[in-house]
């Protein structure tokens, strides 16, 4: 494939999905509606979206976690910030914040993922964390909590106090944009 055959998929791929997050978000069945026939550039895509997130995951792991900020919603965005469907994962995090494991554990519609404390809280003493960091993705753009969200939230917090497993922060990231429950005094 030349230069310019190159950026014209680009440049169809960008239009239609609205940012490269967007594309790398999209289904290969959706991409591949685009970019019909040409199996090397949807591999491509496919390697530099793993390329993205080996990079940013290599942020992650060489500091604490929760010290990280700009590297943690880079990778954040680059994994679902622009997701057709909510996603939910945790970051289960070691004594000293290090990260131990990085799970989705449940996908969603539009609008909702069904999500059980009790089952984070078992998943966190099976990998003896200390802490974990909730995380999920508003598919409309604007991350803004719900009740819903604020309430599973105060529930997981209570559920892994006596336990000692810390609920430090709910991040919920919605197109380049995210909130803090913990910075917003949520819980």
């Amino acid at each position: 494939m030349d230069v310019a055959a190159a950026q014209q998929w680009s440049d169809r791929l960008i239009d239609e999905f609205g940012s490269l997050p967007g594309v790398f978000a999209a289904s290969q069945e959706a991409r591949s509606r685009i970019v019909i026939g040409n199996d090397t550039a949807l591999a491509a895509i496919e390697v530099v979206k793993v390329a993205l997130l080996h990079v940013t995951t290599l942020r992650l792991k060489a500091r604490p976690v929760l010290n990280t900020g700009k590297a943690l919603y880079a990778y954040l965005n680059v994994e679902h910030a622009f997701c057709s469907i909510e996603v939910v994962r945790v970051l289960y995090l070691d004594v000293k914040l290090g990260l131990i494991k990085d799970e989705v554990i449940a996908r969603g519609t539009l609008d909702q993922a069904a999500v059980f404390p009790q089952t984070i809280i078992r998943r966190a003493l099976e990998l003896n964390a200390g802490g974990i960091l909730l995380i999920h993705n508003h598919p409309s753009g604007d991350p803004k909590p719900s009740k819903a969200d604020i309430a599973i939230t105060r529930a997981l917090s209570a559920a892994g106090k006596p336990l000692d497993i810390l609920l430090y922060d709910h991040v919920i990231v919605a197109r380049g944009q995210h909130v803090s429950f913990r910075q917003e005094g949520l819980f």
